[in-house]
């Protein structure tokens, strides 16, 4: 088609014959650009070419230019019973995952339903509000509670042929039937490896269908995942049921408003308690089933008998709040400057000088790990070898450090009630010393923990005392240690530098690590570890970065609140100041998409919100949000003459802090700082 008036609109019509494969997929879609390249993450080019208009009327593509086949099935009226279904290769065998009964009846006249079977996953078939919005993911891993076999969801469109208005159906009878993961719901109450390591145990879930309203149809929808009651249950329950544990196929019916409806399957963690150890039968906060899964008034059952660790509920100074308009309130007076936060209880210091069998050398650069619930390991770091302090002139400093091997054991239970709380747990083979490690524990598994990384040399350290960098010969090694059983393992990557002082957050499956020092250098690399790996060699990955991200630096604090992100909040960062270079710290926050490979900056350093380095830095999580706490560090780096010592006419600049700040990660998405001091 020619326009002389007007060239730009001239175009020309390319015709493609594509095939799916016999089974469902991540959904393709065709991208064509003329004379030109288009990123993969570019708006599609769909609406430009008029393509999708084209084509739409007669079926040949569903929304976005997503090609119908073995993803997405189309049916028009008819006055017989039909049944759609969905497969996908599981092992050698094409298993039905997805099947959909559509009664006689069902559906009005010059009508067409379609079905699409879709990958449970953000991008593919769920959005990002979608999986947020999940509510009974645990730690941000939706993974893990995806129970339709395949990891298959369901997405269902019923319309007017002629003039695309979307419909409902004319009776309750439609049937949707999905495949259950039963591996994945056999674990789902969780597994528990005790420190004897002869054992593990496994607690069957609960499974049960949820569906989410498109808001672009259904306007007056919540936008949340509701509830959809099995066709063996009674009417009026609110949740999955304890017959669901042992369930092959979940079938439940679509109610006729459900026009437009994601459907996907959940597995759900039931309320148990094995010896307070709060994981397999642990000592949780579930929910009560006989109460809606997501409405606010649900009610948690805290313990349930043997050892219950649920703290006790001192008074506070918070208020009750009742409704989302007095949280939201609640959360505007907390910001600001001065505001005090107010905790339950204080922090209460642990005095070794009363147990004469217990020598915990003072360290520096050293790994912590909890297991048990109850107890917390602690390995290796930079020691003093030598100490002056022979007589009263002794300046009392160190003379000479050391880079320590040992692995500690603090037991909380024993501290709070009687025994020696704290013991030195023997390794065989003993391996080096390393410094700035990162030592992780695997969830479910109290008998072993891994450590990644380390070097002789504290890199952070020497920044401080601003000694030289000096290279060592140190190699990345990986490090597994039962200590229950006394035996160490250790693995060198003889091809690549050590790794140290980096920061760490890892789930089931992948230990991702971000920032520290490669060798005697800062970096800002992430790299990933495959725990399923047969090798170390091929378990530790490099991840190529899409775009520009966050500055080198070291100790900053990662946190992974979902299974697609990684947040990542200051550190210690060099700068030049007027042609002196210093180490200063940052409150930088920043985002990295797993999918993408890339970083998104939520919000830069703020000097007047005072940013520290060298603090502790954690997360805890409290209903679908994450907070990221941090506590103590110093604002304006290391002064010998200051740091620990009366400040005078310089304040807090190089003094150790005892302020902490937390920041919600519901808040990413705005402009609003880091840092609310207390």
């Amino acid at each position: 088609e020619i326009s002389a008036a007007e060239p730009r609109l001239s175009r020309f019509y390319v015709t493609l014959a594509v095939t799916n494969a016999g089974s469902v997929q991540s959904e393709r879609r065709p991208d064509i650009s003329v004379c030109e390249k288009r990123a993969a993450s570019a708006p599609s080019n769909y609406a430009d070419m008029d393509l999708y208009a084209l084509k739409k009327d007669n079926g040949g593509l569903l929304g976005y230019g997503y090609i119908l086949g073995a993803t997405a099935k189309k049916i028009d009226y008819s006055n017989q019973s039909q049944t759609i279904e969905f497969k996908k290769p599981m092992g050698d065998v094409s298993t039905t995952v997805v099947t959909v009964i559509v009664p006689a009846g069902s559906m009005p006249p010059n009508s067409e339903l379609i079905l699409s079977g879709r990958e449970a996953e953000v991008n593919k078939g769920l959005s990002s509000t979608m999986s947020r919005r999940i509510p009974i993911a645990e730690d941000g891993e939706i993974v893990n509670i995806i129970a339709g076999a395949g990891n298959t969801m369901l997405k269902m469109l019923l319309r007017d042929r002629t003039s695309q208005q979307v419909l409902s159906f004319l009776n309750d009878e439609v049937e949707i039937e999905f495949t259950v993961d039963q591996t994945l719901l056999r674990k789902r109450g969780g597994c528990y490896t005790p420190e004897s390591n002869v054992i593990t145990v496994c607690l069957p879930g609960y499974v049960g269908l949820f569906k989410y309203l498109d808001p672009e149809i259904d306007y007056q929808s919540r936008q949340e995942w509701d509830y959809v009651p099995d066709v063996n249950q009674s009417p009026g329950e609110n949740g999955p049921g304890h017959a669901s544990r042992m369930y092959s196929k979940l079938t439940a019916k679509v109610m006729r408003d459900e026009i437009s409806t994601s459907f996907i399957a959940l597995a759900v963690s039931p309320c148990n308690d094995y010896e307070g150890r709060g994981r397999a039968g642990g000592d949780k906060i579930c929910q009560n089933h006989d109460d809606h899964l997501l409405f606010a008034n649900s009610y948690a059952s805290l313990g349930g008998g043997t050892i219950s660790k649920t703290p006790a509920i001192d008074s506070t100074s918070r208020p009750i709040l009742t409704s989302q308009i007095d949280l939201t309130s609640y959360r505007e007076s907390m910001s600001g400057e001065g505001v005090e936060y107010q905790p339950r209880q204080s922090w209460q210091k642990v005095d070794f000088s009363q147990y004469s069998d217990a020598n915990l050398p003072a360290r520096f650069g050293h790994a912590m790990a909890t297991v048990s619930g109850s107890r917390v390991l602690i390995y290796g770091g930079i020691g003093c070898a030598v100490m002056d302090n022979k007589n009263a002139t002794s300046s009392g400093f160190c003379l000479e450090t050391v880079v320590l091997n040992d692995l500690w054991e603090f037991d909380l239970q024993k501290w709070s009630r009687s025994g020696t709380p704290l013991a030195l747990v023997n390794l065989s083979p003993v391996l080096g010393g390393l410094a700035g490690v990162s030592l992780i524990a695997i969830p479910g598994e109290d008998h072993r923990v891994l450590t990644f990384g380390g070097a002789s040399v504290m890199y952070p350290l020497t920044d401080l005392l601003k000694l030289p960098q000096l290279k060592s010969s140190d190699k990345f090694e990986f490090r597994e240690m039962q200590f229950r059983a006394s035996k160490a393992v250790n693995a060198t990557l003889n091809g690549m530098e050590a790794i140290s002082s980096a920061s760490v957050a890892s789930n089931k499956t992948h230990v991702i690590l971000f920032g520290g020092y490669f060798g005697n250098t800062r970096t800002a690399a992430v790299h990933t570890y495959s725990l399923a790996a047969s090798s170390p060699d091929l378990a530790m990955q490099p991840m190529l970065i899409l775009a520009t991200g966050p500055s080198a630096r070291s100790m900053p604090g990662v946190i992974k609140p979902d299974d697609t992100t990684l947040l990542m909040y200051g550190g210690v960062v060099q700068d030049t100041v007027n042609g002196v270079t210093i180490q200063k710290a940052s409150s930088d926050l920043w985002q990295f998409d797993l999918n993408t490979q890339s970083w998104l900056k939520v919000h830069d350093t703020i000097p007047a919100h005072n940013p520290r380095g060298f603090g502790a830095f954690g997360s805890i999580s409290s209903g679908a949000d994450t907070f990221l706490v941090t506590y103590g560090g110093l604002r304006g780096g290391f002064h010998p003459q200051y740091t620990f010592k009366s400040s005078g006419n310089l304040g807090d600049m190089y003094q150790v802090s005892s302020k902490g700040a937390s920041y919600g990660t519901h808040q990413v998405n705005s402009l609003d700082s880091f840092e609310r001091e207390s």
